[in-house]
């Protein structure tokens, strides 16, 4: 993609006609693979005139997109409430997201297809004392949720998910997802749960959110699990694929 904004800048900066061109990026986790070319990117917006390029941090949203958001994910029109739960778990989307998913996971709204319900307001309001503040405590109450009301063979099919992503730094082919034989239905569910995403266009599986990743990264049982590192070892002899033996002999020696 950076190629292409590169092919683009260079081809219209000469051009009559006026061109805007935007992108985003997470600067502060960059995958190892992609970091050549994003610093070789930024290299070269830093030729450029000043006025040519404006870079624009994102912060966490004002109060009043952070109150949008609420209502639309709530599909409630209730503004003393939602400011309760701003002030409960800030105004950063990701916080949003992930205290939606923690109120759908402890049955105090309802997700019907795309949005989510309060089907009782007393019960809900209730409920708002025992909210994390913080995001890990409030990963850590999802997570422990999981443990305790999901079947043994979801918590460990869970776990080997999370092994399996920090030992690739993020980004599990999935053909080693296929190669260990994991239930793809319960891949699925843990996708619906928002801990995991499907990369398509790699094909991979990567964390949600970088700060899932973070959050997992610090959690030192999810490292050494012996059985997993054969399984690692065996694929990377097997596979014929340049590339994913090249990406799993770099996470193998993390995971002896």
């Amino acid at each position: 993609m950076l190629d292409m904004l590169k092919f683009f800048t260079d081809n219209l900066s000469n051009k009559k006609s006026n061109c805007i061109i935007v992108t985003s990026t997470n600067t502060e986790l960059i995958p190892e693979k992609n970091k050549e070319n994003v610093d070789s990117f930024i290299g070269f917006l830093e030729c450029l005139p000043n006025d040519y390029c404006i870079t624009y941090h994102c912060n966490d949203l004002n109060n009043n997109d952070a109150k949008s958001l609420y209502m639309h994910a709530l599909n409630t029109n209730n503004s003393e409430l939602v400011d309760l739960l701003i002030k409960k778990s800030g105004s950063r989307p990701f916080d949003i997201i992930m205290l939606v998913r923690f109120l759908q996971e402890q049955n105090t709204i309802q997700k019907y297809q795309y949005t989510s319900y309060i089907t009782d307001f007393d019960k809900f309001q209730n409920k708002l004392n025992d909210i994390p503040v913080t995001t890990k405590n409030l990963l850590e109450q999802r997570v422990k949720k999981i443990k305790e009301s999901m079947s043994v063979e979801y918590w460990d099919t869970f776990k080997t998910i999370v092994k399996c992503l920090l030992y690739f730094k993020g980004n599990v082919p999935l053909s080693f997802i296929s190669y260990i034989d994991i239930d793809e239905d319960i891949i699925s569910e843990i996708n619906d749960s928002l801990f995991i995403k499907f990369c398509d266009d790699i094909p991979a599986i990567s964390f949600f959110h970088d700060n899932i990743y973070r959050y997992f990264e610090k959690k030192k049982t999810y490292y050494f699990d012996g059985s997993l590192a054969k399984e690692i070892n065996s694929w990377i002899l097997n596979n014929p694929r340049s590339e994913e033996r090249r990406v799993g002999k770099e996470c193998h020696g993390r995971c002896r």
